[in-house]
């Protein structure tokens, strides 16, 4: 069966498919992909996990020992197979074949590729894939899809606009669309449950700012103080809203523990990386943060961001951009009483 993007999120609701390849070229849609049918597959029991990157050494061979060895305590199991730069060779084809022709009952397989040739899709391989299973080829979005796609982002996050609010947001894009997913969730806490006009938009998605709340994440990873002291200035200039700074930190504390709390779990570096999303080039980076402090110690990063939430909905007294330095800091490994003034 040929699934189209916008069809995935109801078609997991119901019994899940042996097999999904999914393949095309607009990675952040491939990647949202995957997360729906992980997060559906979690819920229907798939409890074990198998994540491959095939690259040299990788053998295919292991899917069919993988399809016929027994779970130490009878759980379903989700095997991922990530190919770049479109790996399905011959050897590998045949190893499907032979695994769709005895699909295991008690295993999904996913398999993430780049886009297909049309000499592959045509193959038997495929075929037989699309009988069995589920391909889910996705495209760049244009025209009135992305409008469509923008729309329901914005709904998510309860939020709506008109057809030139989601105009501008698609001129914004400019083909990023994690981006602008990322300009939504902006929005989502600027302007919660409205109706967003055209200023609120421009506000919000222009590049007026000196320094984006994104490259502080970055500098919180680097554990650059000056730099930390020196962004965080400049967004208090711009009348940046504490709240954006605070989801932005946040999110790069929170991706932090989850990495340490798997591997205190006794997972792998490399696995754990690539199954948070971690980009090859941030990779040097993540792992100079991780060694700045023991599990309790993002735990209690957690919490105090929270704590600084409460400040800023006047639930807690204290100043909130000291506040954002100290948290900015002590992530970073730094010691020290700078504040703004």
């Amino acid at each position: 069966m040929q699934l189209r993007y916008e069809q995935l999120n109801s078609h997991v609701q119901k019994a899940l498919a042996p097999v999904y390849l999914i393949s095309g070229a607009e990675p952040f849609l491939i990647e949202e992909g995957r997360q729906i049918i992980h997060t559906a597959a979690s819920k229907q029991g798939y409890t074990e996990k198998q994540l491959w990157q095939v690259e040299s050494g990788f053998s295919w061979q292991q899917l069919l020992t993988a399809a016929n060895s027994l779970s130490l305590f009878s759980n379903k199991e989700l095997i991922e197979i990530r190919c770049t730069n479109n790996q399905l060779n011959d050897a590998a084809t045949k190893i499907l074949q032979a695994y769709l022709a005895n699909i295991p009952a008690d295993k999904i397989l996913l398999i993430i590729t780049d886009k297909l040739t049309a000499a592959q899709q045509k193959a038997n391989w495929h075929q037989s894939l699309l009988k069995q299973g589920v391909v889910l080829q996705i495209w760049p979005l244009e025209g009135e899809a992305l409008l469509q796609w923008l729309k329901q982002r914005l709904a998510a996050v309860k939020l709506t606009t008109s057809i030139e609010g989601l105009q501008l947001l698609a001129e914004r894009a400019e083909g990023n669309l994690l981006a602008i997913a990322q300009e939504i969730e902006k929005l989502g806490l600027l302007y919660p449950q409205q109706n967003l006009t055209l200023e609120n938009i421009a506000e919000a998605v222009n590049d007026s700012a000196r320094f984006d709340v994104f490259a502080l994440s970055d500098a919180l990873l680097q554990g650059n103080g000056k730099r930390i002291i020196r962004i965080l200035f400049s967004l208090k200039e711009e009348g940046v809203e504490p709240i954006l700074i605070l989801w932005a930190i946040t999110k790069e504390i929170r991706a932090l523990t989850t990495i340490v709390e798997q591997l205190v779990l006794g997972g792998n570096i490399e696995k754990v990386l690539l199954e948070q999303r971690v980009w090859d080039k941030r990779k040097p980076l993540v792992r100079q943060a991780l060694q700045r402090h023991k599990l309790n110690g993002w735990h209690q990063l957690l919490q105090y961001a929270s704590d600084i939430d409460c400040v800023i909905k006047g639930l807690q007294t204290g100043n909130v951009w000291d506040e954002l330095v100290k948290i900015c800091l002590t992530t970073a490994g730094i010691k020290s009483t700078l504040c703004l003034v």
